[in-house]
């Protein structure tokens, strides 16, 4: 058991309220950046840039043909805080709400405690840039020359869970985290007034349906054996009361443990999807799909638009 000196405690604390207070978006964490490399330099320990703000920081060790790697990521969402205490953020409309300072600040802990200290093996920290968004960060880590010549054995990595007590670390066993896919459908039609349904497409009608419809794929076609999750958290369309829109579109996510499954899925909501649209007169709009990062020991995360 390690010791952990009091100081260490009120860095950590440190970090958090700086990360907190400052997020920034994806692909734009300019300042949090600067900030995990200047701790880095303070601790002596190297470092490297991985994409425009993602950070590879290495302690070598006695045995460097291996390497382990701690990871983090540090991007934000763009929702504004307004609890109601004194450590929220300073940028509006930006908001750590996903954990990721946290992640962060713990992160840059085992970095201070270990960076004095003689290693079995190499020891690499992972801070990632643009977790929240698809195509993430994790191509620019995974594609890093220097991450390719010190490829990890394993990578190590941790979430905050607010339902557990705090000081309390959960550990499950076998597959956890799902793969995530991003789902995009566009409807398209000719558009009109609502006194006129019969001359146009009602797209938020045919919306409806899709969105009701995809539902089978989860009580009727997924095993009750596959843990699967099928959201639709976005319904927009630029319109008014009295009109109906030419445009809507339908953002969600599907996720899943099991790959089989989870491509035949998503040859299901493309089939649904056309099928409902075309036949009520929308066209809907079914681009390809985009890699993403990865979730598991085996698997790759896809986003899939429609």
């Amino acid at each position: 058991m390690i010791n952990i000196p009091p100081e260490l405690l009120t860095n950590a604390r440190m970090h958090y309220t700086y990360l907190h207070e400052h997020p920034e978006l994806s692909f734009a964490e300019e300042q949090t950046a600067a900030y995990i490399r200047r701790t880095l330099d303070c601790l002596q320990i190297q470092y490297t840039n991985a994409g425009p703000t993602g950070i590879i920081g290495f302690l070598p060790g006695r045995d460097t043909s291996r390497t382990i790697a701690l990871r983090a990521d540090f991007d934000a969402l763009p929702i504004s805080e307004k609890e109601d205490h004194p450590l929220i953020s300073r940028n509006p409309g930006i908001m750590h709400a996903c954990g990721h300072d946290l992640h962060t600040a713990v992160l840059l802990g085992p970095a201070e405690i270990l960076a004095t200290r003689s290693l079995p093996f190499n020891l690499m920290f992972i801070f990632q840039h643009g977790e929240e968004v698809l195509p993430g960060g994790a191509r620019d880590i995974i594609g890093n020359v220097f991450f390719q010549t010190h490829l990890p054995e394993w990578i190590i990595a941790l979430h905050a869970e607010p339902d557990l007590p705090v000081g309390q670390l959960g550990i499950c066993p076998g597959q956890y985290m799902a793969s995530g896919d991003e789902i995009s459908i566009t409807l398209h039609g000719p558009g009109g007034h609502a006194a006129l349904p019969d001359q146009s497409a009602d797209l938020i009608l045919i919306a409806s349906h899709i969105v009701v419809a995809l539902q089978q794929i989860t009580s009727r076609n997924a095993s009750p054996f596959i843990p699967t999750v099928l959201t639709f958290g976005h319904f927009r369309c630029h319109s008014m009361m009295n009109i109906i829109p030419k445009e809507v579109r339908l953002e969600g996510t599907f996720r899943t443990f099991d790959e089989t499954w989870r491509q035949e899925a998503k040859t299901r909501i493309r089939r649904i999807t056309t099928a409902i649209a075309e036949s009520m007169g929308a066209q809907p709009a079914i681009p390809m799909a985009i890699p993403a990062s990865i979730t598991n020991r085996k698997k790759q995360s896809k986003r899939s638009t429609y």
